[in-house]
């Protein structure tokens, strides 16, 4: 009986929760690489774009000089969200 419980519960979970995960996005590959040049390949698209958003809860006086020392460490210019931890999460 316990085996056919189980059998039940993963038969009407397991497609329940494969639906619970997100498609691949575009940037799915990249997320996942773990590549030597994988830093060299982000700065390079950033500077491409010319620009990156921070998704962030910090207060501004924590965020701010992390942008700054970003911006002059690589030259991507830095844009801030600042929201409460929960719309920074749904933002995510």
């Amino acid at each position: 009986m316990r085996v056919l419980r189980l059998v039940l519960a993963v038969a009407i979970a397991g497609p329940l929760l494969a639906a619970a995960q997100p498609a691949p996005g575009p940037h799915r590959q990249l997320y996942m690489d773990q590549g030597a040049d994988r830093e060299q390949r982000i700065l390079a698209g950033a500077k491409k774009e010319k620009q990156v958003t921070v998704y962030t809860s910090l207060n501004l006086k924590d965020s701010v000089p992390i942008t700054q020392a970003f911006e002059k460490k690589y030259g991507v210019k830095v844009e801030l969200w600042r929201s409460s931890s929960e719309k920074v999460l749904q933002r995510a």
